[in-house]
């Protein structure tokens, strides 16, 4: 939640540096309300996005083996040769 001053200052400005405009208070008010919205959001993504990453080595460290498919590649090269239209129509979303 953006605090009511910080939106009113915000405001104020932008009217002001529009030669202060009759009439537009609401316009005025919304455009500082985005704003700092965006303003916020932006503030919030990049501690958000290193703690996800952090997270990621972390789990990495933890299970070594998630980072590739390496076994279970070949997993798939033993499987029946009648069994591979089966495979392809359960990809393809049919059964």
């Amino acid at each position: 939640m953006i605090d009511e001053s910080k939106i009113r200052e915000r405001a104020y400005a932008l009217w002001e540096k529009d030669a202060c405009p009759e009439g537009a208070a609401l316009f005025y008010w919304r455009l500082a309300q985005d704003q700092l919205a965006a303003e916020l959001r932006s503030s919030m993504a990049v501690p958000l996005m290193q703690a996800l990453e952090q997270r990621k080595a972390a789990s990495l460290n933890r299970y070594p083996h998630s980072r590739s498919f390496g076994p279970a590649k070949n997993l798939l090269k033993d499987r029946p040769a009648e069994n591979e239209d089966l495979h392809k129509a359960a990809l393809l979303g049919r059964s």
